[in-house]
């Protein structure tokens, strides 16, 4: 499979739908990486770790996620995907 298969625009909509992303600010997969450790309870140290990157490189996903989805903190980004926020 290309990878032009994997970017279609219907997989680009289905990934705004689930993340609730602005239009153009999709997540890379390596965000949605982070955004799942955050969920669990993980310290920045302990995303570096599991991911295999700096904590700096953890704390820099971090906020462009936040400004992708409009968020401030560790504790709106939960709420965000919990459909709570």
């Amino acid at each position: 499979m290309t990878n032009s298969a994997l970017n279609t625009p219907e997989k680009r909509k289905a990934a705004r739908e689930r993340y609730r992303v602005r239009p153009g600010q999709e997540l890379t997969f390596r965000e949605r990486q982070v955004i799942a450790q955050v969920l669990t309870g993980a310290s920045n140290l302990t995303i570096a770790n599991v991911l295999c990157i700096e904590e700096t490189t953890v704390k820099f996903h971090l906020t462009r996620i936040f400004r992708k989805l409009g968020l401030k903190n560790r504790t709106q980004l939960v709420l965000h995907q919990s459909g709570r926020g």
